[in-house]
């Protein structure tokens, strides 16, 4: 054996092992019965991003039409219900996208339509509030983009409606 191991086997037996608790220690601890697992929840989330595009694009094309139409209906109902109370974040996140887009690039006496319709009923709960933070986040985006690029004589038009619902309880 080296000095070296004599030194660390000494240490080991010099350190007293730690001792556990007494029987009136052990007695006088509490507690109480965990809730049911659905209760126990760090985060009750629900997440909705419904996405609708359309494109269309004249690209060296005389007397065309490029159409781009997108048409979305969006019925979003989220809870996070009477069982994920009590959660530290209870949040319902809807956010429906809708796009349209047309060009015309380098295509003369043509026409780039881009429509985009949107409806969207978005209903949020998060139950009986009991989450440290209790959230909910609508952002419906609808959008229409018409372009003419070194186009002569063309016609672009764009058109975005956007009808949304939006009902929210924490």
């Amino acid at each position: 054996m080296t000095d070296e191991t004599r030194k660390t086997d000494a240490r080991a037996e010099e350190t007293p092992a730690p001792e556990g608790l007494t029987a009136e220690e052990l007695e006088a601890q509490t507690g109480e019965e965990l809730p049911d697992r659905e209760a126990m929840g760090l985060i009750n989330a629900n997440l909705a991003i419904p996405v609708n595009a359309a494109v269309a694009a004249n690209v060296l094309s005389s007397d065309s039409t490029a159409i781009a139409n997108a048409e979305q209906d969006a019925d979003i109902e989220q809870s996070t219900g009477d069982g994920g109370d009590g959660g530290l974040l209870d949040a319902n996140v809807a956010a429906p996208v809708n796009a349209a887009a047309a060009a015309n690039v380098l295509s003369s006496d043509s026409d780039a339509i881009a429509n985009a319709e949107q409806e969207a009923d978005i209903t949020q709960s998060t139950g009986e509030g009991d989450g440290l933070v209790d959230a909910n986040a609508a952002a419906p985006v609808n959008a229409a983009v018409a372009a003419n690029a070194l186009s002569d004589d063309s016609l672009a038009v764009a058109n975005a409606e956007q009808d949304a619902e939006i009902d929210q309880e924490a």
